[in-house]
């Protein structure tokens, strides 16, 4: 396999140690690298523009690790149609453009993998792949980033405030800069839709699955839970229902006994249900350049044995939302007038409260009317 790899920062430059050490067990070679700077390690390997690796006849295989939409996805598209595999870390590439991509690689004969795109180094997304091809996935989900557990953990266990803990996930490079994508939930609500993507044989846009992050915990937000007994995590969540699906990404809590209560620090915790098979869980860090590069690795490997268990796997049709019958309580804080609709379980104090069960995509729409007036309103559904 001769391999250009589109990207070298933390991730791309982690793949390309791990194929450099690790040449005597595999049959891969790195010919070009993308890369903007002269960087001493890789100057006889450095392409300046994606043109010089999309048009390349030698390389076979590219792998994109550079982050954002675009200019991946287009330079992705452009590698398919020069019948090149392409091996992407990049969910929230893969994520938008899922279907395009997929199609045009079927078109082409070539594979698009993607292991790393959810849960880093977790061998979780190619094992979905491949039951999915032999049961029926009813339904998958998780804690799937491990920025926002890391907060809420120390948030949890140390009493400490959200934005003091952010700054400190910030310099750890457990968060980046702008953390948007973590604490808003972006990047959960891209991977939970390539499990509803690869899970449930079609496909979903992320911008249709309600989506509520954990920017506005605030610290007497954790003392209730603490108080109540519960531990707050964020959680991804998709299902069968009916001829359609549920899908949601929001903060959700758990008592002692559930396996989300006792997941700590930066750990991701995925897991599949199917109809035979039942449930699985996965379990591990979920990001870091090490474990991202052996999924990279092992997605690289099966498309040199012609094996890829995402080539089995073409979106067939959209996925409908419906989320009927899936309700929930919440603990709801905000400071504007709750509408009528919203009623009332029990309250803690003025503007914290408890609703009684409503339908999951109504507390989501409820929320942004509430927000429009208080940008602060925090909610998580309550067990």
């Amino acid at each position: 396999m001769k391999v250009g790899i589109l990207g070298f920062g933390v991730v791309g430059s982690g793949i390309y140690e791990f194929l450099l050490t690790d040449k005597a067990r595999h049959d891969i070679d790195v010919l070009k690298i993308l890369e903007r700077n002269d960087v001493a390690e890789i100057v006889k390997l450095r392409a300046a523009s994606p043109d010089e690796i999309v048009n390349d006849p030698d390389i076979d295989t590219v792998i994109e690790v550079l982050g954002g939409v675009e200019p991946a996805a287009s330079i992705a598209m452009a590698a398919i149609k020069a019948g090149k595999n392409i091996i992407t870390a990049n969910k929230l590439m893969l994520a938008e453009n899922y279907l395009e991509l997929i199609t045009a690689a079927r078109e082409k004969g070539v594979s698009v993998a993607y292991s790393a795109t959810v849960g880093g180094g977790i061998p979780y997304l190619k094992n979905l792949a491949l039951v999915s091809c032999a049961d029926t996935i009813v339904e998958v989900g998780g804690i799937i980033n491990g920025t926002t557990n890391y907060i809420l953990d120390q948030m949890q266990t140390h009493g400490r405030e959200f934005s003091d803990v952010l700054a400190e996930a910030q310099k750890l490079g457990y968060a980046e800069t702008d953390p948007t994508a973590d604490i808003d939930a972006i990047d959960l609500c891209c991977k939970l839709t390539l499990l509803c993507n690869v899970g449930f044989g079609a496909y979903v846009l992320p911008r249709e699955i309600p989506t509520f992050g954990v920017r506005h915990i605030t610290k007497r937000d954790i003392d209730i839970f603490k108080a109540s007994g519960l531990r707050v995590r964020l959680v991804g969540r998709a299902g069968r229902n009916g001829d359609g699906i549920f899908a949601y990404c929001q903060p959700m809590l758990f008592a002692p006994g559930d396996s989300k209560y006792s997941v700590y620090g930066v750990e991701n915790f995925i897991h599949y249900t199917g109809e035979r098979t039942g449930k699985h869980t996965f379990g591990g860090f979920g990001a870091g350049r090490e474990t991202t590069a052996v999924n990279v690795y092992l997605d690289a490997i099966d498309i040199l044995h012609e094996f890829s268990p995402f080539d089995k796997i073409t979106p067939t049709h959209k996925l409908n939302l419906d989320f009927s019958g899936v309700t929930s309580r919440y603990y709801l804080r905000t400071t504007a007038e709750l509408p009528s609709e919203l009623k009332i379980e029990a309250r803690f104090d003025k503007g914290i409260y408890v609703t009684e069960p409503l339908q999951v995509d109504t507390m989501h729409r409820i929320y942004k009317d509430l927000a429009a007036v208080d940008s602060g309103t925090f909610f998580a559904a309550w067990k």
